[in-house]
């Protein structure tokens, strides 16, 4: 009896773990239901994905017309210009003999018509203006002609570099296609040989699963033989120690392989914590695909913000180059009036110089008038009375020259200050200064006077006050011409600033290029995954028909065993009734707790161990139903595990 209760114990156990277990499948089977809903979203997502690629692609095809219309464009062109230069050369040859034929024209005039030289010189004259006139337009002609065929091969150059490259980007796309086509066959042979191994291995599963449903029935059968043969020992009441230790040998070799199967049943356990780690790798797996897509979003956002930056750069390249033609021109203009000044203060030093002399010399001259009229004898006093009468009248008549001469010096000194206040702002050369300084202090050659000296320091000082303000002037020039090469430097830093920004954008283009590269990958991808999908809901679709077939196999054997426990039961209660039982080994297997409510009421407590071993019975058979139920479960969760970190393996 307590092996009864104790296999009633482990019937309910099991039927515990049997409900617990159809719970989980149940919520697996709502995370399955979300997981494919999931996928089909991002399979949604990878056909817009793929769409858009595909007019990227088409863009990259009009592109590439274009370009080479452009070429043939260029190649017309090039024609074109082929028959221009031979037009000029034409022209050319035409000019040559033209040129022969007026000289020989020339030679035969000058032998025939020696009396008209003067004339057929003139003539000479003429045509040789007009040879070297039509020589220098055959030089122009020439240069041009070298320019437009150097500018032609350059534009062919550029325009077969570009078709190369064009012609290699479209092989090596081709060759990149071809790959992943070769790789995507690999990956479906692969697939499709892991999914063989996978159908073996799950076969394998459902022979084992098989053979321990033939096992479970095997020690149902035993065990229904040895309630037969204890309720046959019982009721003939011949029931020998020897039989007994058979039945418990017996029941104890159930026991191990029970054990046995709870040992199977943890190895699973085990199998199933495994699969789930990779499942946790692949959802990492997952994750940083989703960093990847965002990281290339990042870098497309990137390429954007830098066309964007690229067209204002091209907007604005045409103003930087205007603004630097006209620094180049302010600083050649600064330079040509720094040295106009520095030529003028050149000419105004030896003015100076040379005035310095003049004053030197005149007041020498008047050092010696002075010794010479100091040394002189006295005259007689008639010729005394008539130099004074000629004196005065000289005195009188230089009075009068002397108020001419400061009307007239006046005036010159007024030309002089409108002459300074003019140069001030620079509208009178400072020759012209010193020219009229010369004319008041010289006069018609005449010795300077003081006053004339003193005028002639008056304008060397205001001269020099004027060189000094042009040497401030030239100073302020040269800071400036300083200021326009800092410019010029820094204009030159932002030149190799955007060289440099041009360099890491066409980095970014070509990194762009090969997201796109994995995006059309990632779509060629898609497909296979489609593909996956569709075989992986057929294959759920016919384990869940043949997991229905279980289900009603498994109520059958049920409600067979029900009735049998419900049998068993009923034979048991009479052979207790009919005393084929002993009761004291009844009585003695029971608890003190037990054993009191025995005591009140025996029947109930006899009622209650029967019921005990009708749940224990059930719940067993509940167990090895739901051990059933975990082995399809189990390999089902395998197969389908098996599948998403393949697919998972193959998208990283």
């Amino acid at each position: 009896m307590a092996r009864v209760r104790e296999l009633e114990a482990a019937l309910q156990s099991s039927r515990q773990e049997l409900t617990q277990t159809c719970e989980t499948s149940s919520k697996q089977a709502e995370e399955y239901q979300r997981q494919i809903a999931t996928l089909s979203a991002s399979v949604a997502d990878h056909e817009k994905h793929t769409a858009q690629l595909d007019d990227q692609l088409r863009v990259e095809k009009d592109k590439s017309a274009a370009a080479v219309q452009q070429c043939d464009a260029l190649s017309k062109d090039k024609t074109a210009a082929e028959q221009r230069a031979s037009d000029l050369a034409r022209q050319l040859e035409e000019a040559k003999k033209e040129t022969e034929n007026l000289r020989a024209a020339m030679a035969a005039s000058s032998t025939e018509l020696s009396d008209e030289l003067g004339v057929e010189k003139e003539k000479n004259t003429a045509a040789q203006a007009q040879i070297e006139g039509l020589q220098k337009e055959r030089d122009g002609l020439s240069q041009q002609l070298a320019e437009v065929q150097e500018e032609l091969q350059t534009r062919m150059a550029e325009a077969e570099r570009g078709f190369m490259a064009m012609s290699e980007e479209s092989t090596r796309l081709a060759d990149e296609l071809t790959r992943q086509k070769e790789a995507t066959a690999a990956a479906s042979a692969d697939h499709d040989a892991q999914t063989t191994a996978l159908a073996q291995e799950l076969q394998a599963e459902r022979d084992k699963s098989a053979a321990a449903l033939h096992q479970v029935e095997t020690l149902e059968k035993e065990r229904t033989d040895l309630f037969e043969q204890l309720s046959t020992a019982l009721a003939d009441g011949k029931a020998t120690a020897t039989e007994l230790a058979t039945i418990r040998h017996q029941h104890e070799r159930q026991e191990r392989h029970l054990q046995r199967l709870e040992a199977e049943s943890s190895q699973r356990s085990s199998l199933e914590a495994r699969l789930a780690t990779e499942v946790e790798s692949r959802r990492r797996a997952i994750e940083a695909l989703s960093g990847l897509q965002t990281k290339l979003d990042e870098q497309t956002a990137e390429l954007s913000r830098l066309r964007r930056l690229e067209r204002v750069v091209g907007e604005q390249k045409p103003a930087l180059l205007k603004s630097l033609e006209e620094m180049d021109k302010m600083r050649k203009t600064a330079i040509e009036e720094r040295n106009a000044w520095r030529r003028q203060y050149a000419d105004s030093q030896a003015r100076c110089e040379s005035l310095e002399s003049k004053l030197r010399s005149v007041e020498k001259e008047l050092e010696e008038a002075k010794v010479t009229a100091s040394n002189a004898p006295q005259p007689p006093p008639d010729q005394q009375a008539a130099a004074a009468a000629a004196a005065a009248a000289a005195a009188a008549q230089a009075a009068t020259l002397e108020v001419d001469k400061a009307v007239v010096r006046e005036q010159l000194l007024a030309k002089v200050d409108q002459a300074l206040a003019e140069r001030e702002y620079g509208k009178m050369d400072v020759v012209e200064v010193f020219q009229a300084l010369s004319v008041l202090c010289e006069g018609e050659g005449k010795p300077a006077s003081a006053l004339d000296t003193l005028n002639l320091l008056k304008g060397m000082h205001q001269s020099y006050e004027l060189m000094r303000k042009y040497s401030k002037q030239a100073e302020e020039e040269q800071v400036r011409l300083l200021d326009l090469n800092r410019q010029m430097e820094r204009l030159e830093a932002d030149r190799h600033a955007l060289a440099e920004w041009k360099k890491a954008h066409e980095e970014v283009v070509q990194n762009w290029e090969e997201e796109r590269k994995m995006l059309v990958e990632h779509a060629d991808a898609k497909i296979f995954v489609q593909e996956k999908l569709c075989r992986s809901e057929q294959q759920n679709e016919s384990l869940r028909r043949q997991l229905i077939a279980r289900d009603a196999t498994i109520l059958k054997q049920r409600a067979a065993l029900d009735t049998r426990d419900a049998v068993l039961g009923e034979k048991l209660t009479t052979m207790i009734n009919n005393g084929m039982v002993p009761m004291e080994e009844v009585v003695s297997k029971l608890s003190a707790a037990e054993l009191q409510e025995y005591r009140r009421d025996p029947k109930a407590v006899l009622n209650d161990i029967l019921d005990q071993n009708r749940t224990y019975l059930c719940e067993m058979d509940e167990w090895v139903s739901g051990r059933k139920d975990d082995l399809v479960e189990t390999k089902l969760r395998l197969q389908q595990q098996e599948e998403s970190l393949k697919e998972t393996q193959y998208l990283s």
